[in-house]
């Protein structure tokens, strides 16, 4: 039994070597499939590592090719918008790299030359080619030094392009040197100034203009000034010889003074008026007028004229026409006036002079007024008819010289009329006579009388009313002095003297005045400096005195540098007597109402 006990022993130890063989080898398995494990995760976290990177990667490359994309559209925006710039500034560019001799033009550059990129190769002669042929000369001599003196320069020029246009262009050049000092690179900008030079030009020119017009403003003013003020005195002594007890031939002796005075006058006014007129600088004022009396007051300031060449004179006006209107009567009665100088000038003696008002149309707001003044004069020739109306242009040579007068007064009727919104028309017969018609548009007003302070109506009976006035006359001039210091000691006024601004204020200050009469050119203080210190500085009552101002020099733009100054009226040099006392009438009672006196 024991044989057998060994054998089994044997095969079971050989079993178990076996079976730890084999446990073994199973053990190496494990652990060499857990080594494959380890190592395969390993692998498996850098694959995934590697995804990661990976996507990233071509999350970077998908950003840099947008940005790419963004950048390559930006940078064609840019180089339309560039190109556009050098188009709305009429500028071209160009490049010329001298180390292999190429040249580049911008698009806008070929424009400016009127060249096609596909038809024409710039060379470093181009720009040579289209040079005015007189700048040439400039030209080299601005870049020639500069090219040798390495530097930037501009160059004003004008070029002549492909279709013979001449162009005034600004060029800039920059030239890029390396490092051993040597020109590689030019670049350069050609401006086309063509329009901005004519815009230059232009502005220029509109300034001489306005320095011309300033210029010739100061003259006329001036003018107006020195030829006014001795004006003055000729009337306004004329006048008051007149008045006194003289012989008949010394009467016809002094109305001839007078006559050439008014002449001087009308011719005066003429050419200041077509002056402002011409530059614009006429303007209307909107008042009520009482047209009938206006018609009236014009119509007789002619009677003694009249008069004297026996003429008789129709007057007639339409009652329909509204009794109150509003226009410029300052105006008006200078178109009428001017009318009726014509056709009494032209009309021979015991002839017939017509005037006429009449209602054309109406509505609501506006009543149309047609006015003619017709005569039985010498008439004007078919053929002149067309140019009647142009300035210093009379029927012939002849008229003006026997006639007298410019030729302005007509032209100047015209363009008040056109200024105002009407028409003005004539007829005429030859030897038989003419009518000059003009309509003019005025509107209407509920107001049935004019105010007391537009109204035009002379009332020197008023003078006498007011008692005994104390007057303050700011005059430099002494025949003006003398001349209104003897109107005014007529009706019993006294009369203190002043002969600038300065003295009227110490006057002023020491006493007591009713009015002061105050000329507006004067030295060491003017009129307008005047008045403003006495509204300003000064206490009521003297404040408030009345100021009528004087000058020689009346517009549009005087007048309202007077109220500005703080006067109440004005009156012309040379002033009519009766108008003037009638001013100071109006406003000595009116101050006088208000000061309770």
């Amino acid at each position: 039994m024991e044989p057998l006990d060994d054998k089994l022993e044997q095969k079971i130890s050989r079993l178990e070597l076996e079976n730890k063989k084999l446990v073994d080898k199973l053990k190496q398995a494990e652990e060499s499939i857990e080594a494959d494990l380890i190592k395969h995760k390993a692998e498996e976290k850098e694959l995934r590592e590697k995804n990661q990177l990976l996507k990233i990667t071509n999350e970077e490359l998908v950003e840099a090719a947008n940005m790419l994309e963004e950048n390559s559209k930006s940078l064609l925006r840019n180089q339309q918008q560039f190109e556009e710039a050098q188009k709305i500034a009429h500028m071209g560019s160009w490049e010329w790299d001298l180390l292999d001799n190429r040249i580049s033009w911008s698009d806008e550059l070929f424009r400016i030359y009127g060249l096609s990129e596909q038809q024409f190769i710039p060379t470093s002669g181009s720009a040579v080619k289209y040079t005015h042929p007189d700048d040439k000369d400039l030209v080299n001599k601005i870049t020639a030094p500069a090219y040798l003196d390495k530097k930037p320069f501009s160059v004003y020029y004008r070029i002549i392009d492909s279709n013979e246009k001449e162009h005034i262009v600004r060029e800039e050049v920059r030239p890029i040197i390396d490092a051993e000092g040597s020109i590689v690179k030019m670049y350069g900008t050609l401006q086309d100034i063509t329009e901005q030079k004519k815009v230059e030009e232009l502005t220029k020119e509109k300034k001489l203009s306005e320095e011309l017009s300033i210029a010739k403003d100061q003259f006329f003013s001036s003018m107006s000034h020195e030829i006014r003020t001795p004006l003055n005195s000729i009337i306004g002594f004329t006048k008051l010889l007149l008045k006194n007890g003289i012989t008949e031939t010394q009467r016809k002796q002094l109305q001839a003074v007078k006559s050439s005075g008014d002449i001087l006058l009308v011719l005066i006014n003429d050419i200041l008026d077509l002056s402002k007129i011409d530059a614009g600088k006429i303007h209307f004022e909107e008042t009520e007028i009482e047209l009938a009396k206006l018609v009236n007051t014009v119509t007789t300031s002619f009677e003694i004229r009249f008069g004297e060449k026996h003429l008789r004179v129709v007057n007639n006006y339409d009652d329909n026409i509204p009794k109150i209107v509003l226009g410029d009567p300052v105006r008006i009665e200078q178109i009428l006036l001017n009318l009726l100088n014509n056709a009494f000038k032209f009309t021979p003696e015991r002839g017939q002079i017509s005037i006429n008002a009449n209602l054309q149309k109406e509505d609501n707001e506006t009543a149309s007024i047609e006015f003619s003044i017709s005569d039985t004069g010498i008439g004007i020739p078919p053929e002149k008819l067309g140019t009647i109306f142009e300035p210093f242009l009379q029927a012939n040579n002849d008229t003006s010289r026997k006639y007298g007068g410019t030729g302005l007064g007509l032209s100047i009727v015209k363009r008040l009329v056109k200024l105002m919104g009407g028409t003005i028309s004539v007829k005429s017969k030859l030897n038989e006579g003419s009518t000059f018609s003009f309509i003019l548009p005025l509107k209407k007003t509920t107001a049935t009388e004019v105010s007391q302070e537009t109204s035009v109506l002379l009332r020197t009976s008023e003078l006498h009313e007011i008692g005994h006035l104390k007057i303050l006359l700011a005059e430099d001039e002494p025949l003006n002095q003398f001349l209104i210091e003897t109107i005014m000691h007529h009706f019993d006024f006294e009369v203190d003297v002043a002969e600038n601004g300065k003295i009227v204020i110490e006057l002023l200050q020491k006493n007591d005045y009713d009015i002061i009469l105050m000329d507006l050119m004067m030295p060491e203080m003017d009129g307008y400096k005047a008045t403003k210190n006495i509204r300003s500085k000064m206490k009521p009552p003297k404040s408030l005195i009345p100021i009528i101002a004087l000058t020689a020099d009346v517009n549009n733009q005087v007048v309202a540098k007077c109220k500005e100054a703080g006067m109440n009226d004005y009156s012309s040099k040379p002033f009519n007597e009766i108008e003037l006392l009638n001013k100071m009438s109006r406003l000595v009672k009116k101050n006088k109402e208000i000061s309770g006196l």
